[in-house]
């Protein structure tokens, strides 16, 4: 992650990525640098009520700039286990990882960056 290098996946809503809203369990809003958004409930149809088609997950993650070895992240780790579910056993896409402390443990030190936050 220190290199950027790493596809980061925040599974939260636009305000928090952006910074406008935040969760009580972070600290501050904002999003980790690097980060892209695909909301969590973009990987479902609303009117079929499952997940999209694997390559419909695929096309979202090729959107955003994610691929193989991609971290999600939300909160608290609970959104990112869907958005990590639909891109690994959905779509298929090798090495999805979840960041299970979230954005709760990465704000807890406030020697870590934050994109789209208080100092940013």
């Amino acid at each position: 992650m220190a290199g950027g290098s790493v596809p980061l996946l925040d599974s939260r809503s636009a305000e928090q990525f952006e910074g406008k809203a935040k969760s009580p369990q972070a600290r501050v809003p904002g999003t980790l640098p690097g980060a892209v958004l695909i909301e969590n409930g973009a990987f479902y149809s609303a009117a079929e009520k499952r997940f999209l088609p694997a390559d419909a997950v695929k096309a979202l993650a090729d959107r955003a700039g994610t691929g193989d070895a991609t971290i999600t992240f939300c909160n608290t780790g609970h959104l990112a286990s869907v958005s990590w579910f639909a891109l690994s056993e959905v779509a298929g896409i090798d090495g999805v990882r979840l960041y299970d402390g979230s954005m709760s443990e990465w704000t807890a030190d406030p020697a870590r960056p934050v994109k789209n936050g208080p100092a940013a």
